[in-house]
């Protein structure tokens, strides 16, 4: 009978041992718990513990904070690793004289006669256009695609990934000399879309003439 019984003790052992039965505490309960036990040594009042406690959730938020506003920074710098930036200006005219709502009445002219290429020309200058009236970009001469995504980026993290998305497409069709198609002008435009999402701006909206949003706020290039 005990010689049987071994193997049998064997198995539960293999069974218990598996990550299911696995009741140990994580990670985050050992970290809380000892910070817990650090707290109550300290030799405060229960109201001082409390605001120490309140002290390091705020210090833990604006460091989530950070991180957050860090990423699409951080993801936009590798996106364009040893990408060759090129000056809008050389194809696009009049970019900071014309309004959005100018570039996007081109734009869907061109749609019309399924000119894909020129109309992503268009729809490109209007949300630039766009970010130039709402001060989110530097609105002088020669600027360059990368110094425009550069100035979104630390403007308007949110806004950094769709942006630099469809300056790509833009990128790909105009200095790369690709072949312009409705499948990436209708990339483009949903991108576009996705940015005046982020900034409050109705579907099919625009900035308004002269709007302004606040002062420029150009965080330094990290």
């Amino acid at each position: 009978m005990i010689a049987q019984a071994r193997p049998a003790h064997d198995d539960m052992r293999t069974v218990f041992s598996r990550p299911e039965f696995d009741r140990s505490p994580s990670w985050f309960s050992r970290a809380v718990g000892a910070l817990s036990r650090f707290f109550d040594h300290l030799p405060f009042g229960a109201a001082l513990k409390f605001i120490a406690w309140v002290a390091l959730a705020l210090v833990i938020a604006f460091m989530l904070y950070r991180f957050i506003r860090w990423v699409p920074r951080a993801l936009e710098r590798w996106r364009n690793r040893g990408r060759r930036d090129h000056r809008v200006d050389d194809v696009v005219d009049d970019l900071g004289v014309r309004e959005p709502a100018e570039w996007g009445a081109e734009g869907a002219a061109y749609e019309q006669i399924e000119d894909w290429k020129e109309a992503i020309r268009c729809r490109y200058a209007e949300i630039v256009t766009t970010m130039l009236r709402l001060r989110r970009a530097v609105d002088e001469p020669g600027r360059t695609t990368g110094e425009l995504r550069g100035d979104v980026t630390r403007s308007t993290p949110e806004c950094a990934l769709p942006f630099g998305e469809l300056t790509e497409i833009f990128e790909v069709v105009w200095f790369a000399d690709r072949e312009a198609t409705r499948e990436n002008h209708t990339r483009l435009v949903r991108l576009a879309d996705d940015v005046r999402g982020s900034l409050g701006i109705p579907l099919g909206g625009t900035a308004a003439a002269g709007a302004m949003v606040g002062p420029p706020s150009f965080g330094a290039p990290s």
